[in-house]
C-alpha cells in the first residue's frame, strides 16, 4: 500500500506523471501501429494506421486523450512530443500514399494528418462518451470510420 505523496518520490510534479503516462500510451500504440502496418502498399498502411489508432482509441480513450492534451489547464503543461509523432507518423503515410496513389488529395499531407488526428479525437470522444449507448454501435467501427475518411480525404 502507498499515499498519494509516495508518488512524488519518484516523479517531480503532477505534469511529470502526466507526462510519463502519455509516454507509456505512445510506446503502446506505436507498437501496436508497427504490428499492423508491416509490408503494405502506401494506403493500406495508412488505412490500418487509421483503424489500429481508432481501436486504440476506443478501446482506451483515457490514454488516448493524454496524447492529445487539448484540455486548457493542461494542454500547455504536458509535452506534446508523443501527439507530434503521431501526427508525424500519419504524415509520412499520407506523402507515400499521396507518391503511389498519385490521387487528388483535398490538401497537403501534414493537414490531412492533422484532419484525420482531429477526426479520430472526435470519434473517440463519442465514443467515450455514448459507450454505454448500443443505438451508436456503429461509431465504433474502426474499419468502416476508417475506410470513410480516407475516402473523404480524396478529391
Amino acid at each position: 500500500s502507498y499515499t498519494a505523496t509516495t508518488l512524488y518520490l519518484y516523479f517531480q510534479n503532477r505534469d511529470a506523471i502526466f507526462g510519463e503516462m502519455a509516454k507509456q500510451s505512445y510506446q503502446q500504440l506505436d507498437a501496436s501501429l508497427a504490428a499492423a502496418t508491416r509490408e503494405l502498399s502506401a494506403l493500406e498502411d495508412l488505412r490500418m494506421g487509421l483503424e489500429t489508432t481508432l481501436r486504440f482509441g476506443l478501446s482506451q480513450p483515457n490514454q488516448f486523450f493524454l496524447l492529445f492534451p487539448f484540455h486548457p489547464t493542461t494542454c500547455n503543461r504536458i509535452p506534446h512530443s508523443e501527439g507530434t509523432r503521431i501526427l508525424q507518423w500519419f504524415e509520412q503515410r499520407l506523402q507515400a500514399a499521396c507518391l503511389e496513389t498519385r490521387a487528388q488529395w483535398i490538401a497537403p499531407p501534414r493537414e490531412m494528418a492533422a484532419m484525420m488526428l482531429s477526426s479520430i479525437y472526435g470519434w473517440v470522444s463519442f465514443g467515450a462518451y455514448f459507450d454505454q449507448d448500443e443505438s451508436y454501435s456503429f461509431f465504433k467501427q474502426p474499419k468502416i470510420i476508417s475506410q470513410q475518411l480516407l475516402s473523404a480525404l480524396q478529391k
